[in-house]
């Protein structure tokens, strides 16, 4: 593929989807560490936990920003080595 954004968007429609739950159970886990480890009135740690909700279920990947944030830096990972 030519340009970096058509590799972005062959990773966001032919590698992510296979990987929706890996990345959601890294989400869900960050969430969980954020949350034990927050001081009262943080809630960082929410941000995470409706990233892994929306990972395991049904929403496209297209409109997750971490997911689109992912391709990238899978691209840009592949174009380094």
């Amino acid at each position: 593929m030519r340009t970096r954004k058509r590799r972005i968007e062959a990773v966001s429609t032919q590698l992510l989807p296979a990987r929706r739950t890996f990345w959601a159970e890294r989400c869900a886990w960050m969430a969980a560490t954020l949350k034990e480890a927050s001081d009262e009135g943080d809630h960082t740690w929410s941000e995470f936990a409706l990233v892994a909700r929306d990972l395991f279920g049904e929403r496209p990947l297209e409109t997750i920003p971490l997911a689109t944030r992912i391709a990238a830096a899978t691209v840009g990972a592949f174009e380094e080595r």
